[in-house]
């Protein structure tokens, strides 16, 4: 019987951890996500894109509350912005006359952007 008690008390242990671990770096990964977005439109970086748009619908997921940081130009509302720069494939993020186009990672964008995640 001792032996199953201890098992118990090891497992409950485990998951204590684990979940104090999510509590502890939870908000640091929130955190992060808002600098990165903040530093994306701090330096420079717009992403063009539409309402209709699959993968710009995806992109604003990837940064969940934290898109409303991007610096974002729907062009369905900025057509004309968005004709004079030749935009016509979304998302499009772009940055001191660099392109890059389609859905991006994090760590794409971190590279394009010289911001850190």
């Amino acid at each position: 019987m001792p032996k199953q008690i201890n098992i118990y008390v090891i497992v409950l242990f485990a998951l204590v951890s684990i979940l104090a671990l999510i509590l502890f770096f939870w908000p640091q990964a929130a955190a992060s996500s808002k600098s990165f977005a903040q530093c994306l439109t701090d330096s420079g970086v717009t992403m063009y894109g539409a309402d209709s748009c699959v993968n710009c619908a995806e992109q604003k997921k990837i940064f969940g509350d934290d898109f409303r940081f991007v610096h974002y130009v729907n062009c369905e509302f900025e057509q004309e912005l968005c004709s004079d720069k030749g935009i016509s494939v979304y998302p499009l993020w772009s940055k001191d006359n660099k392109a890059m186009t389609g859905l991006q990672s994090f760590g794409n964008l971190s590279e394009f952007s010289g911001c850190f995640i």
